[in-house]
């Protein structure tokens, strides 16, 4: 009690509790007494209908991009217009104008709450796909920060030290800059938005940084970094790109399949993302991708990435990640030290490699004056190779076939599925273990069947499967009749059982109860189409999807 005594006792200025609480009553009853104000929404006209690109340019406005909004607020047949009406290109030059207007608005001051509008803006964009890398955008955004830095109120931390309130909410400006990558026309014009946040944040605080303002230094130097990788490095450093010969592939193959010690789960996860046909040849070192994330143009500005490189002097051989450092560049990972201790000693040149590596214009330099070498291709039998080099994945399935009445069918059904894998991924097509005797009896009694031979069959040979990309799934013992045709399609449910579905669009494959043929089922229309038995329906699966891919 006397500590509650205390603390009252230092605020003599303060009213006493119950004054308080008639002000606040006071100003409770006083607002509610005040007419709402309308949401722009619901000031729209009550035969509003989009019917033109000015309507729905309108529309957009007065719900300010919100699909949600659109959906919840508009009839159904508006929205459908609205959707019929713009294309992907018109509604992105609609958010590009609601964004510049927002932020106009933050600069005129007749909006000051920059994080909330900030934010909104950042949002629909994101939502709507608008051109991050307009350079009138870009000018807009790089003043809403500055006029960020000039509003931001100062505060202490328990320590004494001051910081700008601001700054704890200035992520949405990381939220935009992530999505700057190394090749487009208009990065150079972050330079001066990097250097002015880092001036600022350099002026006012001396190190250790508290988090928050080390997440802003952080941001900065990562931009640097990417402005380093528009740039070739020195050409005393001798980097060009190059194509790998032969030797070099089968030591980074020899590596990564040491790395992976046989694991048939890690190689799975890891082994179709391989891209060792070109990189960087230094009079040291070659020095190439080990994951296809690096060129991905939607993955610029992933904070990680896995290469292979091999030292000519040392005959040594590193697959390794990378991640970047406090100057923005791509530098091995510390893990990677006792294994392989001769990163460090070309860590710079390796950093200005990895550099070269991510410059898309030199990239694309190198791939036009090679384009008779047909990378692509080259690149996809290096794959398929490194597949056949760990059939395990697939080997140990063809194991599994012993006398089987369909066992010419699952052993196509393997080759098809290691075909396309250098295309699809070798992680795209899963089996399961084989289903015991019991397990399908089991299933069986459950679901009042009979399985046919060949389904049974294939249970025991795997117990489920997600082949090709996982578009077509067969059910194992335990998902069949966890699904089924009751309450929906109640006539067909007396007839059929689903096994399997096709992935996209709702199609469901399904099992007669009484004959064991396997059919399709369409879910709009409520037909099904029969293929025969299971070995038939197997077989049209693979025509489907072995000829589209190799086509």
């Amino acid at each position: 009690m006397k500590i509650f005594d205390s603390l009252f006792a230092e605020k003599t200025d303060e009213a006493p509790i119950s004054e308080k609480l008639k002000t606040l009553r006071e100003q409770t009853e006083q607002k509610s007494s005040e007419p709402l104000k309308k949401k722009p929404w619901e000031c729209l006209p009550q035969d509003f209908a989009v019917t033109d690109t000015e309507t729905a340019r309108q529309f957009f406005f007065a719900c300010n991009g919100s699909r949600t909004i659109m959906e919840k607020h508009f009839p159904k047949e508006v929205t459908e217009a609205f959707d019929a009406l713009t294309e992907s290109s018109m509604r992105r030059a609609f958010t590009l104008e609601y964004a510049l207007g927002k932020f106009d608005a933050l600069l005129d001051g007749s909006e000051e709450d920059i994080p909330s509008v900030a934010h909104d803006v950042i949002a629909t964009a994101g939502y709507w796909g608008m051109d991050y890398y307009d350079p009138v955008f870009i000018e807009k955004l790089m003043a809403v920060a500055a006029l960020s830095n000039k509003r931001s109120p100062n505060t202490a931390d328990r320590f004494g030290r001051e910081y700008p309130v601001q700054v704890r909410h200035d992520t949405w400006i990381k939220d935009y800059l992530r999505r700057y990558n190394n090749g487009g026309e208009y990065i150079l014009k972050v330079k001066p938005l990097v250097e002015q946040t880092s001036d600022y944040m350099n002026a006012k605080y001396s190190p250790p940084y508290e988090h928050f303002i080390g997440e802003v230094i952080s941001l900065c130097n990562t931009l640097k970094g990417l402005l380093l990788e528009t740039q070739l490095p020195d050409s005393s450093l001798s980097m060009e790109f190059a194509l790998a010969d032969d030797e070099i592939i089968d030591k980074i193959l020899g590596e990564f399949s040491a790395q992976c010690k046989g694991s048939s789960g890690h190689i799975k996860g890891m082994i179709h993302q391989l891209n060792c046909t070109y990189g960087i040849r230094t009079p040291e070192f070659f020095l190439t991708a080990a994951s296809d994330a690096v060129d991905r143009e939607s993955n610029n500005s992933w904070d990680t990435f896995r290469f292979a490189a091999v030292f000519f002097a040392e005959d040594v051989t590193a697959v390794f990640e990378c991640r970047r450092d406090k100057n923005g560049y791509f530098v091995p990972e510390k893990k990677y030290e006792t294994q392989y201790p001769i990163l460090w000693g070309y860590s710079k040149k390796i950093a200005r490699a990895v550099a070269l590596y991510r410059n898309r214009s030199a990239k694309e330099d190198f791939q036009n004056s090679h384009a008779e070498c047909c990378l692509h291709s080259a690149n996809y039998d290096r794959q398929k190779e490194l597949c056949r080099r760990f059939g395990d994945c697939f080997g140990f399935m063809r194991e599994r076939i012993n006398g089987q009445s369909i066992s010419e069918t699952l052993t196509e059904l393997i080759d098809c599925c290691e075909e396309v894998s250098p295309i699809i991924g070798i992680d795209q097509t899963t089996f399961n273990e084989p289903a015991t005797e019991a397990e399908i009896i089991e299933c069986e009694e459950k679901n009042g069947i009979k399985i046919p031979l060949p389904m049974r069959e294939f249970l025991m040979f795997s117990n489920g499967a997600s082949l090709f990309e996982y578009s077509t799934t067969v059910y194992g013992t335990s998902e069949i009749g966890s699904i089924t045709l009751d309450g929906y399609d109640d006539e067909n449910a007396e007839i059929y059982i689903p096994i399997g579905d096709f992935i996209g669009d709702g199609t469901m494959f399904v099992l007669n109860k009484t004959s064991g043929e396997v059919g399709e089922y369409d879910h709009e229309t409520g037909e099904v189409t029969l293929y025969g038995d299971f070995e038939v329906f197997l077989a049209e699966v693979m025509d489907f999807h072995c000829s589209d891919y190799m086509d």
